[in-house]
């Protein structure tokens, strides 16, 4: 069926799914994995000195030096508090210096030091790299597309720095270019994701835990290595989720018949209660997350983000 003639319930995925149906309609997990596989991109000869977050604010400040906090978290698209706890960190690292305004002594300038800068410049570099990288698969007609598209979301309930008119400085990486990065999107479009589930779900499941509910419902038992291979995730942190999934009573483990040292894991009646008392507020939080972008183009957008995610697996 064509993107243009998708019904509204197959952007979501039922319980009883297989677990490739399951992960290929789950825009959470899909979005995830979108940040998890441009994360080692740019982390791919290096890890990066700064987290997304404190490079947003760094980024602001040395492109729009002796700004005040509030001004930092619309050009960063972060919200207030954030910033402020950000803002602490960074100055005890000498990266940020704090000065009162004096004109108004509540109000504090803030200014970037130089190696700040220096290290922007860097994860400037590395950001660019890493979209040219994940969006490879994408014809240029499909990146710009995509990208128009995850704009809509990400800057659905945030200001836009890319539309404001503040003087920049000349040098480096421009706040619009970040702005325009698929990057910066897919982590505004994550933390949009994950708002409204705390509004519709909040904490009756986690979403990778329900995620993983929905791949063991469609798949029956399944050892634990093929879980985590199915979901992303690296020996360690699949341990942990599974480790606290058995303890909210949401799945059993069993001994694997021909090797002991091999977990099989079961969904519980309390598992599949749940899947069923969260099928419609999981549906909301994905026609949430997905209602700036037009009916019409809905069901094409998770196929070009299943291309360059679920499809490189």
């Amino acid at each position: 069926m064509s993107a243009s003639g998708q019904s509204r319930n197959s952007l979501v995925a039922e319980p009883g799914q297989t677990a490739h149906e399951w992960l290929a309609h789950d825009i959470g997990h899909v979005i995830r994995l979108g940040r998890q596989l441009h994360t080692a991109f740019k982390n791919a000869d290096s890890p990066s000195l700064l987290t997304p977050a404190q490079f947003a604010v760094l980024l602001s400040l040395s492109r729009v030096p002796d700004i005040d906090q509030r001004t930092v978290a619309d050009l960063a698209a972060l919200d207030q508090s954030t910033v402020s706890q950000l803002v602490r960190r960074l100055i005890d690292k000498d990266l940020l210096t704090s000065r009162a305004d004096p004109n108004d002594a509540r109000r504090h300038i803030l200014r970037a030091s130089r190696a700040a800068v220096d290290l922007v410049e860097s994860d400037g570099r590395r950001l660019r790299r890493a979209d040219e990288l994940f969006l490879a698969p994408l014809s240029p007609a499909e990146r710009s597309w995509l990208l128009t598209q995850l704009r809509l979301i990400a800057f659905s309930r945030l200001p836009d720095a890319s539309t404001y008119q503040l003087p920049e400085s000349s040098d480096g990486i421009a706040i619009a270019e970040t702005n325009w990065a698929f990057g910066r999107l897919i982590r505004l479009c994550l933390q949009l994701h994950d708002a409204f589930w705390a509004e519709e779900i909040g904490s009756i499941v986690t979403p990778v835990s329900h995620t993983a509910l929905g791949v063991l419902a469609g798949t029956g038992p399944l050892e634990q290595g093929v879980l985590g291979e199915a979901l992303s995730l690296d020996k360690a942190s699949t341990a942990g989720l599974v480790s606290r999934m058995e303890r909210d009573g949401l799945l059993e483990i069993r001994l694997h018949d021909g090797d002991r040292r091999r977990k099989v894991l079961r969904l519980t009646s309390r598992g599949r209660d749940t899947l069923k008392l969260t099928a419609r507020p999981f549906a909301c939080v994905s026609h949430r997350l997905l209602e700036p972008v037009r009916p019409d183009n809905r069901g094409h957008l998770l196929d070009v983000l299943r291309k360059v995610t679920v499809g490189r697996q």
